[in-house]
């Protein structure tokens, strides 16, 4: 037998193997005295992921090995989850005895990116979601829920626009209940999920599941991840609160390309909070307040009634000053409780966690009481709550304050708890008085001066009495042991004492613990009070949030109307003002989306402004959608189904997809979605491509929107051509950004004024950058050598010579062939009735042209 299989058959080793066969999916962390350990393959995982020492278990044998203090373990879990590894904890379950070859273990936690409550390891300002995905046909069946703090979302889509759902979400875990190559996740154990008995904590998940009415492939989704969740905590995983539907009938649709255009929680380029909408608007004080808030911007109201509901809560505050400062005052004292009943429910929290809980419901209770007899509408239904103060203080009051982080050896319960802690705790924190006496009342006994009471670790309390001594000493004392000039004894009432004071901790830890586990069971029985509390003190902090936001910036009260149109009076983008020096930023107005203004095609210079006043129009519908106030001088919004926006160039490398096929793929799934109560935002459509090509698809997808769809809809584009829209369709009109010129430079206005524009002002642009002199004046004879023809040619930043194709004769014998074949492909082709396919197909075949000139 070599090193390597002798060491491999240890006891030790053989109880390793046993576990890691089971949890084989994770990375084990295998309990040896103060350190975890990991072997073979999870100790050079682990190491390269932790950055710690790979060494190995035996000299001669081949076990890679790595290890962890134990005290040290959550900042080593958070990386290994950060890195999407799952971790079994597997811990000693007995103390150690030498006559055992091996100390009894098992695995107590198994921790995973999805379903981690641990506060180390969550971000308190966003959720942690797990989604669960079942599969019917060419249908999906998405189920996500958020352990910690126990929200779960449903919803159903095609599974080809599963990914989209996906990316909004941002799940850390997924779990399919099938292999599928729609989407990446940990697929079920078939055979394991057949032989599932479910814990009575998951019978009662799935009850609840039952009377939400959901049909039977979405009940499927959620069974897989009731079953997940159940196999992970062995039967005892956090409360869930009542499923909802994700953009149920009452919410507008935000797809992720809009979330991500409109950089609503991270920007763009970096990824960053900062730059983001969330970053310019969040003024709540809680983490639920955080979180609701992140959510509730994915997801903006289209019910009239529920907006006003919550507007008028964020009124109640700013019009209120001693009431709004005395609310937010208390919602600075309330912490994350929602997440801290998990950790508790779920034996990750102790007297800490628990006293922290007690204090943040008092307060929110005592909130609760002044939202409610404030009477705000948004909480006129809110059901009472058999919880009470006197309850939840009890539950902090039992504990000692500071208590120890290591709760499991005692030390936390209050001395005045009961007469038994009592008198335990004054047993070991005054043994030795105890002793004393008693040593004091047998000298006065047998009238030796000389007796003392001592204590050995070996042979424990004994009464030493001098051998000179022996003629007094008491009938009932016993021997216990001779030394050279000494007798020791002991008595009934000393082996008593000695059990009372060396079983005192032993027995006080043993029932500390118990006032433990009943304080978790009585904080169990009103686990839904407390997350009814923790949604109400969410809304709270959200509308004065809101209130704090509007207060600060200036924001006003926008008119919510059913009718469409969107008018918007000296508007501002809320990041780019949050952005700039206070008080530089330039406001402009919009109206849009009423009988002849539904199509709004807006022309002018770069940098003149039109993204940023684009977005800024989506933006405020979109928080005058939460019920938030907005930044401008004043605002009245028609209420929209759905924000689409396009707008940046992006590409997909990792799907070999090129900017322009990413601009195509977006705009196709809004033209198949859109509806005329939706607003959609696109810019700068068909500059991806060549110039005939782009105009060509940005006129076809103009016309599109305008003829099938209608909606209310904001077209920036430096295609002027583009302008003549407005000949042939009533409702579409010509908007431009303004700019002036002083001495050959350009000074951008910022305003949006009707009428088009009919330059670019890209040269001017160009002048305000370290474009080399040559350059600049080279540029300005080819344009003005362009505009002294007579065929309308005109010259734009970052594109060929762009000739008005449209108005050209194409039976002049001044072109060359492949622009006559151009024309001629043009002039058979109805923009009228065609459809994106058929100007796909225009596309290629102008595309076949322009190779056939080139050759």
């Amino acid at each position: 037998m070599d090193a390597k299989e002798k060491a491999l058959n240890t006891p030790m080793m053989q109880q390793y193997l046993a576990f890691k066969k089971k949890y084989s999916d994770a990375i084990l962390f295998f309990r040896l005295g103060d350190f975890y350990e990991m072997f073979f393959e999870d100790a050079v995982e682990a190491s390269q992921i932790l950055g710690i020492t790979l060494t190995s278990r035996h000299k001669d044998a081949d076990i890679p090995l790595a290890g962890i203090p134990y005290h040290a373990a959550d900042q080593y879990i958070k990386k290994l989850l950060e890195a999407g590894r799952k971790v079994a904890v597997c811990e000693q379950t007995e103390k150690p005895d030498k006559k055992k070859k091996t100390v009894a273990r098992d695995v107590v936690r198994i921790l995973t990116p999805g379903t981690v409550v641990e506060e180390s390891s969550l971000s308190e300002e966003s959720s942690t979601w797990l989604m669960a995905v079942t599969f019917s046909g060419l249908k999906a069946s998405p189920v996500w829920v958020d352990v910690s703090c126990g929200n779960i979302y449903y919803s159903e889509c095609q599974e080809k626009d599963l990914d989209d759902l996906i990316q909004t979400v941002g799940p850390k875990e997924i779990v399919l209940s099938q292999n599928t190559d729609s989407v990446k996740g940990d697929v079920i154990d078939k055979e394991e999920f057949e032989r599932w008995g479910p814990s009575e904590n998951a019978l009662e998940q799935l009850e609840l599941i039952k009377e939400t009415g959901l049909n039977a492939q979405v009940g499927k989704t959620f069974e897989t991840i009731i079953f997940y969740l159940d196999t992970l905590y062995f039967g005892k995983f956090p409360p869930l609160r009542r499923p909802l539907q994700w953009q149920n009938d009452d919410c507008s649709s935000l797809d992720y390309n809009t979330t991500s255009h409109l950089e609503l929680e991270r920007t763009l380029i970096g990824g960053k909070k900062e730059g983001s909408l969330l970053w310019a608007i969040d003024r709540t004080q809680t983490p639920m307040g955080k979180r609701l808030l992140s959510n509730i911007i994915k997801t903006p109201l289209k019910n009239r009634e529920k907006i006003l509901s919550r507007q008028m809560c964020v009124t109640e505050f700013i019009e209120n000053p001693s009431f709004f400062n005395e609310i937010r005052s208390d919602l600075s004292k309330v912490k994350d409780f929602e997440r801290t009943l998990s950790r508790i429910l779920v034996k990750r929290g102790g007297p800490r966690e628990i006293q922290m809980l007690a204090d943040s419901v008092k307060t929110a209770l005592e909130i609760r009481k002044k939202i409610l007899t404030a009477q705000l509408p948004f909480f006129d239904k809110e059901l009472p709550l058999e919880m009470t103060e006197k309850t939840v203080l009890n539950w902090g009051e039992r504990f000692v304050e500071e208590a120890p982080f290591n709760f499991k050896e005692g030390g936390f319960v209050t001395s005045s708890f009961s007469k038994e802690i009592e008198e335990l705790s004054d047993l070991i924190s005054n043994s030795r008085e105890h002793v004393v006496a008693l040593e004091q009342k047998e000298k006065e006994a047998t009238g030796i001066s000389t007796l003392k009471v001592g204590f050995n670790r070996v042979f424990g309390y004994y009464i030493g009495i001098s051998k000179r001594f022996s003629d007094k000493v008491p009938e009932h004392y016993i021997r216990k042991q001779t030394t050279a000039n000494a007798e020791r004894y002991f008595t009934g009432e000393l082996k008593e004492l000695e059990e009372k004071i060396l079983g005192a901790k032993d027995k006080l830890t043993e029932i500390e613990l118990d006032v433990l586990e009943d304080t978790v069971n009585e904080i169990e029985n009103f686990e839904n009070d407390i997350l009814s509390l923790a949604a109400f003190i969410s809304y709270v902090d959200l509308f004065c949030g809101f209130a704090k936001m509007a207060l600060d910036n200036n924001y006003c009260k926008p008119e919510i109307e059913e009718e469409e149109g969107i008018e918007i009076i000296d508007g501002r983008h809320p990041v780019v003002e949050a952005s700039v020096p206070r008080g530089t930023y330039v406001p402009a107005s919009v109206k849009i989306g009423k009988g002849d203004r539904r199509f709004s095609v807006i022309t002018g210079p770069n940098m003149g402004g039109k993204s940023t006043l684009m977005r800024m129009t989506a933006l405020t519908v979109l928080l005058a959608q939460t019920g938030s106030y907005v930044p401008a001088k004043s605002a009245k919004i028609g209420i929209v189904d759905s924000i689409y926006t396009r707008v940046g160039a992006s590409d997909n490398l990792s799907k070999g997809e090129s900017t322009f096929l990413v601009e195509m793929k977006e705009t196709a799934t809004i033209l198949n979605r859109a509806t005329s109560k939706s607003l959609i935002i696109l810019d700068e459509i068909g500059r991806g491509t060549g110039t005939y090509d782009g105009i060509s698809l940005a006129k076809a997808i103009a016309e599109y929107i305008i003829e099938n769809i209608n909606a209310t809809t904001l077209f920036a584009t430096h295609y002027h051509i583009l302008t003549e829209l407005t000949e042939d369709f009533p409702t579409a009109c010509n908007f431009h950004m303004t700019a002036r010129e002083y001495g050959g430079r350009i000074r951008f206005m910022y305003q949006l004024k009707e009428g088009g524009s009919n330059r670019s002002f890209g040269v001017e642009v160009a002048k305000l950058t370290d474009m080399p002199n040559p350059v600049i004046r080279k540029a300005e004879k080819i344009l003005k050598d362009m505009e002294k023809t007579d065929r309308r040619i005109r010259f734009e930043r970052g594109s060929s010579l762009q000739t008005d194709i449209f108005s050209m004769d194409s039976q002049s014998s001044e072109h060359p062939d492949h622009i006559k074949e151009t024309l001629e492909l043009i002039e058979k082709t109805d923009p009228n009735n065609l459809t994106p396919r058929q100007a796909l197909d225009v596309i290629f075949k102008l595309h076949h042209i322009k190779n056939q000139e080139r050759r």
